[in-house]
């Protein structure tokens, strides 16, 4: 215990900090609850991409579908998932066994994930950078851990000048790392590997107990999101070619313990991916998830820049191998074992090729999941990098530039991590405030039975994907029509569920095609089979969506013969216990629904409740 205080009271400065970025995070959601007094019905704010979508994951385990394999869907939840719900599980468990209210679990996540992920930036850069003990070491690990929290984002160059220039107003989402789940999560098990990682290469005394939570945070970071051990992975295999190069062969064993024990603590994600992969929908399952068939490389500018910063700083002793090497060749290999290279520096170099591999690795492979996705972790990384050569090397030439740099670093990442999450908290205040209305829905739904079904007929497509996203989030229903369709699902299944959308909104059979020519974007929502179709990428022409012009051009006349059939038994394919509409359902769907019963209204007549028998 007494090391324990002598580590605080060493870094106690880091824990204010770390402190103060916690406190910037959850600020706006405090904020939000605190001034809406009693209108707020205990709906959080929600600004960044897809939180409903990973509540509603959290959601299935407290409702006994620990597997997550159907979210949203009454069907499937018996299938294996294709991404288990791991870190879901951070959520999920503190709630079932303390009893805590979800809400409230996600709301103190805010502070305390931010918290952990800046003392382990900060811890990180501290232990790579040199003169371990000075106050100067401690401020530049702080400016870095303040630029990867707060300043993630000022290598958006094209977004940055909108804001600067008012073009655009700064916010629209939150700070990446205010995101549920993921990419914070993987973002913490990451930079503790990375730690546990450094530890042993400086040949800690506690090497096996390193080694093990080295295994045990990539064996976490594989069973729950790709985009972070693929990272990990590929900086681990880049320090064993190095460490074999300079011939330390008890690091490299070390390492290869590592591997081992992560494929054993992860063998139940192995056993379940299997399984999975058994399924005739498996092929369409992981194309609609990611999956690119390509050998094109992306090349990451943030990357390359300060690779070639690193190469700038080193030039000298780069120059000097090269000279070596076309001078006498043999005696370059005699002496290329990186012997003289300092390990901080192997591990900088590491970590650079390690995020380069991740976007380039299907060359080989031939393979990748939408590696856009990885800068979430490429930016931090090169960020640290970036913090460690301007201590160790440009200190060392120049303190005042040193010192100048880092606090501009620090100061600019304060003001726009601040001014993100304000001018974000400003823009949707009214948006969120509007979402309260729909929780006495949410609470009747809740007194029903559990897993029943929820069809949304609602004309706004917008408001449909909210509720598709908030009803399975926030309550114990599942939904009956949507483009969730993101495990082992038939692709039948999305066909219906347009076909069906389509029909509420009173589509006709001869204005079919002009209503899919205006609203295109939402037909490929539901029957792309790849992301490149759904968001008509051009970075990988070798792999297209050969699926979705085909169905485009065959639903036109698949709802010619839908419209054509009795709509009451049409929806009896699936599980249906009520229909949510805004405002009373239109007479021309009314007339072809029979057995239909309004059972709830609420907003004063603008939703309202349907029973299907």
């Amino acid at each position: 215990m007494s090391k324990l205080f002598t580590i605080i009271k060493k870094h106690k400065i880091a824990i204010i900090f770390a402190t103060l970025i916690g406190i910037i995070y959850i600020t706006p959601y405090f904020v939000f609850r605190i001034s809406l007094g009693d209108k707020y019905q205990g709906i959080p704010m929600l600004a960044t991409a897809n939180e409903d979508f990973y509540i509603a994951r959290v959601q299935e385990i407290i409702d006994g579908h620990p597997l997550i394999s159907s979210v949203g869907f009454y069907e499937y939840k018996d299938q294996m998932s294709l991404t288990p719900p791991t870190a879901e599980m951070f959520y999920a468990i503190p709630s079932l066994l303390l009893g805590i209210p979800l809400v409230d679990i996600i709301v103190a996540s805010r502070f305390i994930l931010p918290f952990i992920l800046f003392l382990l930036v900060y811890y990180l850069i501290y232990r790579l950078t040199i003169n371990s003990n000075f106050i100067s070491n401690k401020f530049n690990a702080i400016a870095g851990a303040v630029l990867v929290t707060l300043g993630y984002d000022l290598v958006d160059y094209h977004n940055l000048w909108l804001y600067l220039t008012g073009q655009s107003p700064i916010g629209g989402k939150f700070l990446i790392w205010a995101r549920l789940v993921n990419p914070i999560l993987g973002a913490i098990f990451l930079f503790s590997f990375l730690i546990c990682i450094w530890l042993i290469i400086k040949k800690s005394a506690y090497k096996k107990i390193m080694i093990f939570f080295s295994a045990l945070f990539l064996a976490l970071m594989i069973a729950s999101y790709f985009f972070s051990w693929g990272v990990a992975v590929s900086v681990l295999a880049v320090l064993i070619l190095m460490y074999l190069i300079k011939k330390e062969f008890e690091i490299v064993k070390s390492f290869f313990w590592v591997i081992f024990w992560a494929l054993t603590i992860s063998l139940p994600y192995w056993y379940m991916s299997f399984i999975a992969s058994q399924s005739p929908s498996y092929k369409e399952a992981v194309l609609k998830n990611g999956l690119f068939n390509t050998h094109y490389p992306l090349f990451n500018r943030l990357i390359l820049a300060v690779l070639l910063f690193y190469l700038i700083l080193f030039a000298p002793w780069l120059i000097n191998k090269l000279k070596l090497f076309f001078k006498d060749r043999q005696k370059f290999f005699r002496r290329f074992n990186l012997s003289n290279v300092r390990d901080w520096n192997l591990f900088c170099l590491a970590l650079l090729l390690g995020s380069f591999w991740v976007f380039t690795e299907q060359v080989v492979t031939g393979m990748t999941i939408w590696p856009f996705h990885f800068v979430q972790y490429t930016i931090p990384l090169a960020m640290v990098v970036a913090m460690t050569l301007l201590y160790n090397v440009i200190k060392g030439k120049s303190q005042y530039l040193w010192l100048l740099i880092s606090a501009i670093i620090f100061s600019s990442s304060v003001i726009f991590g601040i001014a993100i999450q304000a001018g974000t908290y400003r823009q949707m205040d009214n948006y969120n405030l509007a979402l309260q209305a729909y929780k006495p829905v949410f609470n009747w739904l809740n007194q029903q039975k559990k897993d029943s079904v929820v069809l949304v007929a609602v004309d706004d497509q917008s408001k449909i994907d909210i509720l598709n996203g908030y009803i399975p989030a926030f309550t114990h229903s599942n939904i009956y029509a949507s483009n969730w369709a993101y495990n082992l699902i038939v692709i039948d299944r999305d066909f219906f569920n347009y076909l069906v959308l389509l029909r509420l909104k009173g589509v006709s059979a001869d204005n079919i095609e002009e209503y899919l020519k205006n609203n295109k974007g939402e037909a490929v929502s539901y029957l792309f089979s790849n992301w490149s179709g759904q968001y008509n990428l051009k970075q990988f022409p070798d792999f297209t969506d050969n699926e979705l012009p085909k169905r485009l051009e065959k639903l036109p006349e698949d709802y010619r013969q839908f419209v054509k059939q009795d709509f009451s038994q049409l929806l009896k394919k699936y599980q249906l216990d009520y229909i949510l509409s805004s405002g009373p359902l239109k007479d021309n769907i009314k007339n072809q629904l029979q057995g239909l019963k309004l059972v709830e209204q609420f907003n004063d007549g603008k939703v309202f409740i349907y029973s299907v028998n």
